[in-house]
C-alpha cells in the first residue's frame, strides 16, 4: 500500500513540473515530460523542446546569449549540461568577452547521466553520448560517443 502511495506521489509530480515549463519555454513538444527540477540560466525564451522528450531531474539548459533546440524523442539523463556560452580567447583578461553559440540536439538522441555539450556543437539523428563525457564536436547520425573529451567509439546497427 505505502508503495502504490509514493509511486502516485511521483507520478504527479511529474505533471506538476511538466505543466509549469510547458509555459516557460519558447516551444514545448506534445507528449515530452519533465521529471524532476530543472537548472535554467539564460533566455528560456530561446529554448525549444521537441515531442516526446524526456527531461529528467538536475538537467541544466544554459541558453544565455544563444539558442538550444531539442529535437523530437530525445532524453536528457539526470544531471545532463547543456552550455551555450563561452568566452573570447583573448590574451589580455580584459579583452575576453563572452559570445554564445547554438546548440542542437537532433531527434532520438540520448544524453546519459552527467554529460555535457558545449555551444557550438550539433549532435546528429540517434546519436549516444556515454555518461560523464564532454561534447565538443559535431556527431555524425547514429554514432556513440564516450570520453573527455568525447571521441566516436561505435556506430549503432
Amino acid at each position: 500500500m505505502i508503495n502504490w502511495f509514493f509511486n502516485r506521489l511521483a507520478g504527479m509530480k511529474t505533471v506538476l513540473y511538466t505543466l509549469y515549463y510547458r509555459n516557460v519555454f519558447k516551444h514545448f513538444g506534445k507528449g515530452s515530460i519533465v521529471m524532476g527540477k530543472l537548472r535554467l540560466y539564460g533566455e528560456t525564451t530561446n529554448i525549444s523542446i521537441g515531442n516526446y522528450c524526456r527531461l529528467h531531474d538536475g538537467v541544466m539548459l544554459n541558453a544565455y546569449m544563444a539558442n538550444i533546440k531539442i529535437g523530437d524523442k530525445v532524453v536528457l539523463s539526470p544531471d545532463v549540461k547543456l552550455i551555450t556560452p563561452s568566452l573570447t580567447k583573448n590574451k589580455k583578461y580584459e579583452d575576453r568577452t563572452h559570445i554564445g553559440k547554438d546548440i542542437i540536439i537532433e531527434d532520438e538522441c540520448w544524453l546519459a547521466t552527467n554529460t555535457t555539450v558545449i555551444g557550438g556543437v550539433i549532435m546528429a539523428k540517434g546519436t549516444i553520448l556515454a555518461t560523464g563525457s564532454v561534447l565538443t564536436k559535431n556527431t555524425g547520425m547514429f554514432e556513440i560517443w564516450a570520453g573527455c573529451p568525447a571521441k566516436k567509439i561505435g556506430d549503432l546497427n
